[in-house]
């Protein structure tokens, strides 16, 4: 197992189309939107 220093975070989050002005397709599409962001990182190798 490799020691490398790393960062990461997670975040979750609903926005509503209709605050962006995205109102096309509306009956077809929800107007909420959940937004799930992953990122993790690590410096390159040397």
């Amino acid at each position: 197992m490799e020691k490398v220093a790393k960062l990461g975070f997670s975040a979750t989050g609903v926005v509503k189309r209709s605050d962006w002005g995205l109102t096309f397709a509306a009956p077809a599409l929800s107007d909420e939107v959940e937004l799930v962001i992953e990122t993790e990182f690590m410096p390159p190798k040397s």
